[in-house]
């Protein structure tokens, strides 16, 4: 075969001995590097052939793939049976057969394994026992599996879900979620899977809570690898599609699309090769939808803030109702109704609000007949009559987000008339004090804070749980910083944070009370010690009207790093989350040295961090708190450094 490939000719059966020949010596042929070139003239002269001879080559197709113990030769065999389909039913089911078992086997190379596996999925798409049979085959993946066949696999599943919709193949990837090596895989199949859920939501809030699950995953794959373009880019889609259902401006808008282009430029030179699998690529395509939709909603936006259009025709085709029908025109699909839930209501409300743009709609809908948009224009224009009928002018989804001013407050609460002149102005004063001397390290905290709990609707929906949430969180803030510059001998109560002389560690309950004491100054509605709350007894509670929240205090003396605490802690607090918002705190004392270099940043002392539960869509928030411990006082700090520096000038002397 070498030497006919080196010649320049093409093989032929006679070349060999014909297909007798060829059978004899299969099992060396088979293990050969050159396995595939006998291959490919096998399924070349399976076209042709009938009969015995045909039942000859299908034999000989199959021990190829049976006997095979190259792993390059077999990885090419895969691609050359599959585009040489269909085959006959009895060589398509050995095929499928090899692929499961030599994909369990961990004695053969993670790549040759996880090409099997690429390879039963292939022959499983067009058959529903193969489909349950690889399914079962992927369930049976144990995390200690080789982790870049991990990856591997942990695509497969997402493309099995994405087919076929069995939803313990979900179950399967969130026990892998966090194996080193395979979670930024893992982690962006499940982002495909929430993506798949929030197109086919029938509500908003369905989907708004799907794509927000969905945003956290992408998110999560792009952390857990630095190349992960395809991560991001995902997620800067899921945040445009969010922020304009949000109604935000353009400005906001165009700095989403500035991220997205730039990954979108990563994540398509990634995907030059021309041999990458059918379903490789359809998720190629659909990523490149996702991104037009993203820039269709961008230049939308645009349009429905310009006081005027200049070429109205062009608005309302190429991007009015193209958005307006994402579903069908951009995402070339039939599930279209969680992304229509977002879209079209600032559509809708900002017609309803711009008269001319109505009319413009109206006009072109008369004069376009025959239009492919003609369906969603007039389905759009009735909506506009009937939310015009039903409250005359009402305000767009961009009105919504308004924060109440302090007066606005004041005048709805219960405060006798006459005093809530002298008690806006107190609170005005108040406001402004507390901002002004606000550092700019709290300030980035609250941002990051509060930009992370947006992605859940407890928090951007629910307008009791946001307040409260918000509170809290400025207070608890303004707590740590506190603490960290007062010493002892500001405020005898802050000794527990000081290294003792005997070395005892303060037990949570002083950092608990002194929390307590601050929180309870400046928060109503502050709670310590309150029983039947997740079954157990939860250390602060926080109330806001109907709603309720819990921070959780902790000391801890083995592991302090976020990681750690998370690992620990992280079930505990959020199962104070059961029947209220899903957001909380948690406040951890950190014992685990003696800060003889000093106290650290407060920047470095907090992590919003997500908790994603089993069985459930919708995320957990919760902000973990350190306040380190066992410091010493600054004239401690240089004594000790002095200490050190004389010791150290000793033993060089010495």
């Amino acid at each position: 075969m070498v030497e006919v490939l080196e010649a320049g000719d093409r093989p032929t059966l006679a070349r060999f001995g014909g297909i007798e020949a060829m059978l004899e010596a299969s099992t060396d042929l088979a293990a050969s590097p050159m396995m595939p070139e006998f291959l490919r003239l096998a399924l070349d002269c399976l076209k042709e052939a009938d009969g015995d001879a045909a039942a000859r080559f299908a034999e000989f197709i199959c021990r190829c793939l049976e006997l095979a113990k190259d792993d390059f030769a077999w990885t090419e065999a895969v691609d050359l049976i599959d585009r040489a389909r269909p085959l006959p039913t009895s060589v398509e089911e050995r095929c499928f057969s090899r692929c499961l078992v030599l994909s369990g086997d961990r004695s053969v190379a993670p790549v040759t394994r996880a090409t099997a596996l690429d390879g039963a999925l292939r022959w499983a798409v067009e058959n529903r026992k193969r489909q349950l049979r690889l399914c079962l085959a992927l369930l049976d993946i144990a995390a200690d599996d080789d982790p870049g066949f991990l990856g591997r696999a942990a695509k497969i599943m997402g493309v099995a879900y994405s087919h076929w919709g069995e939803s313990e193949l979900i179950s399967r990837l969130r026990a892998l979620a966090d194996v080193d090596g395979a979670s930024d895989e893992v982690a962006f199949e499940l982002g495909m899977a929430k993506l798949l859920d929030g197109l086919s939501a029938a509500d908003r809030r369905a989907a708004t809570a799907s794509f927000e699950a969905a945003s956290y995953w992408f998110n999560r794959a792009a952390d857990a690898r630095e190349q992960r373009p395809d991560a991001r880019a995902y997620a800067r889609c899921l945040d445009v599609l969010m922020a304009f259902s949000r109604g935000e401006g353009v400005d906001s808008l165009d700095q989403l699309a500035s991220s997205l282009s730039r990954d979108a430029f990563e994540i398509h030179a990634w995907h030059t090769r021309s041999d990458i699998p059918p379903w490789l690529g359809a998720r190629h395509a659909e990523a490149v939808s996702w991104e037009l939709l993203a820039l269709s909603l961008r230049a939308l936006a645009r349009h429905l803030d310009a006081p005027s259009w200049w070429e109205p025709a062009v608005v309302v085709e190429r991007y009015l109702l193209a958005a307006y029908a994402a579903g069908r025109s951009i995402l070339r699909g039939g599930r279209s109704s969680g992304v229509a839930a977002l879209v079209c209501p600032r559509i809708e409300g900002t017609l309803v609000q711009s008269e001319w743009q109505a009319h413009l709609l109206k006009t072109w809908l008369a004069r376009n007949a025959v239009s492919e948009w003609r369906e969603e224009a007039e389905c759009l224009a009735a909506k506009i009559d009937v939310l015009v009928e039903e409250g005359g002018r009402v305000r767009p989804p961009q009105a919504a987000t308004a924060k109440p001013t302090v007066a606005a407050l004041l005048d709805q609460a219960a405060i006798p008339a006459d005093a809530k002149t002298v008690a806006k102005a107190v609170i005005a004063d108040a406001q402004s004090v507390h901002i002004i001397n606000m550092g700019g390290a709290e300030a980035a905290i609250l941002q990051e804070c509060a930009a992370a709990a947006w992605n859940l609707a407890d928090y951007r929906e629910n307008k009791n749980g946001r307040m409260l949430f918000n509170a809290v969180l400025a207070w608890t803030v303004r707590f740590v910083a506190s603490r960290l510059d007062l010493t002892k001998r500001d405020v005898s109560g802050l000794s527990y944070l000081f290294e003792r002389d005997d070395g005892s560690l303060p037990h949570e309950s002083e950092l608990q009370s002194d929390y307590h004491s601050l929180m309870l100054s400046n928060v109503l509605g502050t709670e310590i010690e309150v029983s039947n709350i997740g079954g157990g007894r939860a250390d602060l509670r926080f109330v806001f009207g109907s709603e309720r929240l819990v921070v959780e205090v902790k000391r801890e003396s083995y592991d302090c790093s976020f990681d750690g605490l998370e690992r620990f802690y992280a079930a505990q607090t959020t199962d104070y989350q059961n029947v209220s918002v899903r957001l909380g705190f948690l406040l951890v004392l950190d014992q685990t040295e003696v800060r003889t270099g000093g106290t650290p940043h407060i920047s470095t002392l907090f992590r919003p961090t997500m908790v994603v539960r089993k069985d459930e869509a919708e995320p957990r928030y919760v902000v973990i708190f350190r306040l380190p411990g066992r410091r010493l006082i600054p004239s401690d700090l240089t004594k000790r450094s002095k200490k050190r520096a004389g010791s150290a000038g000793s033993g060089r002397h010495g």
